[in-house]
């Protein structure tokens, strides 16, 4: 998992010119987090990188939800939700 966060980050860097602070910390919390998942058994390894992919998907979510919005209703573009 920390190879997507780390391609999408790249790509967007490649594509767009700026770093996505929110996906970049992603990767890195879960590469600290591969010395933890190697002791611990499968299970709870995988809760782990569930546990942070949620939380960066989560926050894209919220954080990026007006623009989604416009996006997909642009009748609604001058009226607040």
């Amino acid at each position: 998992m920390p190879g997507y966060f780390l391609a999408y980050t790249a790509f967007l860097y490649r594509t767009t010119g700026y770093v996505f602070r929110r996906r970049s910390i992603g990767a890195v919390v879960l590469l600290a987090l591969i010395p933890a998942a190697l002791t611990i058994p499968a299970l709870a390894a995988l809760v782990l990188v569930s546990v942070v992919t949620t939380f960066v998907v989560a926050y894209e979510a919220i954080h990026h939800r007006e623009a989604r919005l416009r996006l997909r209703h642009s009748e609604l573009a001058g009226r607040t939700p």
